[in-house]
């Protein structure tokens, strides 16, 4: 199975649509591990990130200010 950081270093120039799954704040380390990922890689301004439960895309988005959320 591949890691997304791998996937993620595999396609620098594919821009990433990617679903937080799960919810506040439960799955708030894998928002922490998201913006962190996306961050060391340089791929806030390649990134779009949703998830269906608003708190956590929220979450997200105050760890990862410049990359883009949408509406889950």
């Amino acid at each position: 199975v591949q890691r997304f950081a791998d996937l993620a270093a595999r396609y620098p120039d594919h821009p990433l649509n990617i679903e937080i799954k799960g919810s506040f704040p439960e799955d708030l380390p894998a928002a922490q591990e998201l913006a962190r990922v996306l961050a060391e890689q340089d791929r806030a301004r390649s990134a779009v990130v949703t998830s269906f439960d608003d708190e956590l895309a929220e979450a997200f988005h105050q760890l990862a200010p410049e990359v883009a959320i949408t509406p889950g």
